[in-house]
């Protein structure tokens, strides 16, 4: 994490006023991030960084082909074991399960995150269904 916190004052001494981050797939990593996020505000040479926002990105998988392939090949971003564990094992039941599951693990991170901070980054693949059923009815207060 000294590396990202390095990264993070690096663009807010630049005058960055948000950072988006990669995809985020733990409750815990999210919270270490805007722990981080809060202390470069504060080192900052800049006094815009006082009022900078972080953007946490969540990419949902629902495919386990897609956790392997973003935790074995796409840096900076770890996909959690037992993440990847349950959508191989969803995937031996076939794709409709394999996505369902894909879908209720996703859900469950965007709202655990939703809760703790309020902007987030979907990334989707033009997924816009599965933006609005992960965002839902219920989460629109929280949004906005």
């Amino acid at each position: 994490m000294r590396r990202i916190k390095k990264g993070m004052l690096k663009k807010l001494n630049y005058g960055a006023r948000g950072i988006i981050t990669q995809p985020v797939y733990d409750l815990e990593n999210a919270k270490e991030l805007l722990e981080i996020f809060e202390e470069c505000k504060h080192e900052s040479v800049r006094d815009t960084a006082k009022n900078a926002a972080l953007i946490l990105g969540q990419f949902p998988v629902v495919r386990a082909r897609t956790a392997n392939f973003i935790s074995d090949k796409v840096p900076g971003i770890t996909v959690p074991k037992i993440i990847i564990e349950e959508m191989d094992l969803a995937a031996m039941d076939g794709e409709d399960k394999e996505q369902e599951i894909g879908f209720n693990i996703s859900k469950e991170i965007f709202d655990d995150i939703l809760k703790v901070h309020p902007k987030m980054h979907l990334m989707t693949h033009n997924r816009f269904d599965l933006c609005s059923d992960l965002i839902g009815d219920n989460n629109l207060d929280t949004i906005k």
